[in-house]
Parts: structure tokens; sequence; C-alpha cells
């Protein structure tokens, strides 16, 4: 999830094993000038997906080409710079999100990136498109271990936001653990996706923050289908009850019902990057199927 974006960034290279490696500013300031002259541009082709460091995107493309599938929407991601910026390290391992110039390329190069998907994605389907940030390190937000403050943190994903949004697409951020849920609602974010399938908990305790963010046209995603082997043991049934049971421990918090179940989206907890096909293959199914019967019940 951090080498597939890291071809179009300045003095990022890649060993072909473990997270890319970043050079000092200085040792990269011809790469650097051509960026910025890119961004500057507004030359959102010039940080397309590299084909063979990120196949599984033209993949989908043949794909939606090849099909008579009717939705209304189709989905890229980007890793959020968070995540990618504490991730990708210099040659003394520090974190690019601690040097001031490599942070600010980190954070316009991944929305740029973002903005050639929405882009593409348009222009070749004709759907709406939905541009999802993924950031597992906000679960480590105010913690310790997180050398970020909730504040820059906040700052840096709403830059990635708002330049995604430019291009017309809506904005999901996704966090697969616990996480200060305000503040992602704080980024401009028109989508939060969560993990309900194992931290329904994380979420009751911002209840006044989703009740805003609801309020301000924002969509929760529910991420009830676990992305592991244990949705081989997860009946349909099971997602669906588990929503509903869910709905009613938030509005036993004072958030009205129909707010909760206004704007719904039903997903898997996390990715399948990590699982086999079979299993992968079921984990889809069932986000279908518990999607359509909650909508019927809706």
């Amino acid at each position: 999830m951090y080498t597939q974006y890291s071809p179009p960034l300045p003095g990022v290279e890649w060993s072909g094993k473990g997270a890319p490696k970043s050079q000092a500013p200085e040792e990269c300031l011809e790469e650097l000038t051509e960026f910025y002259e890119a961004i500057m541009a507004g030359d959102w082709e010039y940080f397309a997906l590299a084909e063979d460091y990120a196949p599984g995107f033209y993949t989908l493309l043949d794909a939606l080409a090849a099909t008579d599938a009717n939705g209304h929407y189709v989905k890229g991601q980007v890793t959020g710079p968070i995540s990618y910026g504490l991730s990708v390290t210099d040659a003394k391992d520090q974190a690019v999100l601690h040097n001031d110039q490599m942070a600010d390329a980190t954070v316009k190069g991944l929305a740029a990136q973002a903005r050639w998907q929405a882009a593409r994605l348009s222009q070749q389907t004709g759907r709406k498109v939905i541009i999802f940030f993924d950031e597992p390190y906000l679960s480590a937000l105010g913690s310790g271990y997180m050398p970020v403050t909730p504040d820059r943190a906040v700052d840096l994903i709403s830059q990635v936001v708002s330049a995604t949004q430019e291009e017309g697409a809506l904005v999901g951020i996704h966090c697969c653990g616990n996480t200060d849920w305000s503040l992602v609602m704080d980024t401009g974010a028109d989508i939060v996706n969560f993990d309900a399938y194992e931290y329904l908990q994380g979420m009751l305790l911002y209840p006044d923050a989703l009740r805003g963010f609801l309020e301000r046209g924002g969509t929760l995603a529910w991420g009830l289908v676990p992305s592991s082997d244990a949705v081989n043991e997860t009946s349909t049934d099971d997602c669906v009850q588990h929503f509903f049971d869910s709905v009613d421990k938030l509005a036993a918090k004072g958030l009205p019902k129909d707010l909760l179940q206004r704007s719904v989206l039903i997903t898997p907890s996390c990715g399948a990057g990590t699982l086999d096909v079979q299993t992968a293959e079921t984990m889809i199914a069932r986000t279908r199927e518990a999607a359509d019967a909650i909508r019927a019940r809706l």
C-alpha cells in the first residue's frame, strides 16, 4: 500500500523489498523541481499510477469495461499522508513526515494521484467517483506511539481531501482500528469508514461528533463484514442483525435512528489484500448480500 504510490514522488526509491526509501531534498533537487512544475501546471497525468506498481487499478478498468454492471459509483483508493509519511523513511530511518520539504511533497503527490484517479475513473466509466484514503496509522492517534499531533494529522488529511474533492469526487477516510473519530470527521471527508465488526465500541464514544458529521451530509460507512477467515463463519443475517443492533446502541447515545439510517454505506471491515481468492470473493459477496438486505429493510 506504500509502494504502489511511490513512483511519481520525488526522491522515493524502492528496492523490491519492504517499504520505499526517500532521499534527502538536496539529493533530488531536479526531481523536486520537475514534481512541483507538474503540480503548478495541474498536470495530473504526471501522477498516473505506474502499471507495473499498481496493476490492480488497470485490471479494475478492464473489468468495468467488460461488464454490464449498473452501479452508480466506482471507488479508487490512495494511502493517506499520515500512514505513508510515517512508513517511508530516509537513509537515517527518519520518516519523511518529519522533513518539512519532503512532507509537503508527499501530501501534494498523494493528492495529485487521487485527482488523477478520480479523473481517469470518471472519464472511463461515466460513474460518480469515490476516492478513499487509507489511514491505518490513525489508530495510534493521540498516543505516545504517534509522533504526529492530532491537529497536524487533521491538517494534512484535510489537504488531500479538499484537493480530491476539487476533482468532483466524494472522499472517504478508512481506519481499520479505533481512533479519535471526532478528528477524522473534522477533515472535511464525505465518508468515514470504520470497522463496525470489531470496533463499534470506539464509535460509541463520539455521538456528538457523529451527529454533527451526519447532519452536515456525511455518510457513515459500516465495515460490517469481517475481512478475515471469520467471514466463513459469519452469515448475511449475522451482518444485518449486527447493523441494526449497532444502530440501536448509537440511538441509545442520543442519535436519531432516521439520521443514522439516512446515508449508509456497507463495506468489509478492511481490505482483501491478505486473503486467499476464495475468502476474498466470499467477503465481497457477503457485503453485497448484507447491503441489499439492509436496504430492503430500510
